[in-house]
This record gives C-alpha cells, structure tokens and sequence, in this order.
C-alpha cells in the first residue's frame, strides 16, 4: 500500500512538472517569437498587424490559437482570417518551436490579462 501511494505521489509530482515545463516554455516562445507584433505585454502592434492579447479570456486565446493551427475546425483548416500568423505559425514549428494552445492561451492570459 506504502508503494502505491509514493508512486502516486511521484506520477503526480511529474504531471505538475511537465506542465509547469510546458507553461515556460509557451513563455519562451512568446519572448523570442511572438512578442515583436503582439507587444511585451500583450498590448498589440498595429504597425505589425499584431492584435492585443491583453483582453481577451483563456478560452478565446486559446480558440484563436487552435483557430490558427487548423486543429479547431471540423475539416482542419482554419477560418482563413489571419493568413500572416498561419504560416508564421508553420514557421515557427519549423524552427522546432511548438505552440500548444492550452499552455500558451493559460501563459497569456497569466502574465498579460489586464481583467483578472
């Protein structure tokens, strides 16, 4: 019983890990990708065309995310409304850098959210 419990406690303690590690590493992404048009605060670059991200929900973010990846729509494509940031998007991926939209959308919404 002892032993069940300790591998409990240590499958939960990797879990919070890994998702700890994933949340750093939205934000790094963010630092070294997204922050030229979306501002170092989420406040947006209209000369970039990049929107602000400052006030908008978790569950809009990470909509506008999946949106853009294509894994939101039934077909898996997206709506087409930001062609730009589709395929910096697949740029991004290129250079090894993946977005997961849960993560990033709960990295936004953390550091950025101008309405908690």
């Amino acid at each position: 019983m002892k032993i069940s419990k300790f591998v409990a406690i240590l499958v939960a303690s990797a879990i919070g890990t890994c998702a700890l590690a994933a949340e750093s590493n939205q934000a790094k992404i963010y630092a070294e990708q997204c922050v030229k048009c979306h501002g170092t605060k989420g406040e947006g670059n209209p000369a970039k065309k990049g929107p602000a991200l400052n006030n908008k929900s978790v569950g809009d973010l990470q909509i506008a995310i999946m949106d853009l990846q294509g894994t939101l729509s039934i077909n898996g494509t997206s709506s087409g409304h930001n062609v730009d940031m589709e395929h910096n998007l697949k740029v991004f991926e290129k250079k090894g850098y993946i977005i997961q939209p849960t993560e990033m959308a709960k990295y936004m919404y953390q550091a950025f959210n101008t309405k908690k």
